[in-house]
């Protein structure tokens, strides 16, 4: 990403990084983004996300672990699209699968 100008607290910027980092396999620097997206804005469950995955692919468990737990489905219940509609739950059948892989990755079998 050098030559680009980047505005560290504007959070789509930061998480698109994130995003163009992850898309070619750099994952500890893709980390480094998304961690900064959940500083900038704290709510982004698509960044605890991001953040989980790549700890996954960086064989760092424990942290996607803590990354993915953070993500509370109550925080996210009236979260609705332009229309009115709730529209994560696609999206959270994606954050439980990765919660129960974390979960058993690390040992907590029966959490998982």
């Amino acid at each position: 990403m050098s030559g680009v100008k980047i505005d560290q607290s504007h959070f789509g910027c930061v998480y698109n990084i994130g995003c163009c980092h992850y898309f070619v396999g750099e994952y500890a620097n893709a980390k480094k983004w998304f961690d900064l997206a959940i500083k900038v804005n704290c709510q982004s469950i698509d960044s605890f996300f991001g953040k989980a995955v790549c700890c996954l692919k960086l064989g760092q468990y424990k942290e996607a672990l803590e990354a993915i737990s953070t993500v509370d489905r109550e925080s996210w219940e009236g979260i609705a699209d332009k229309s009115g509609k709730i529209s994560e739950n696609y999206f959270w059948h994606q954050i439980t699968y990765l919660h129960a892989i974390c979960l058993k990755i690390n040992k907590r079998f029966d959490e998982a």
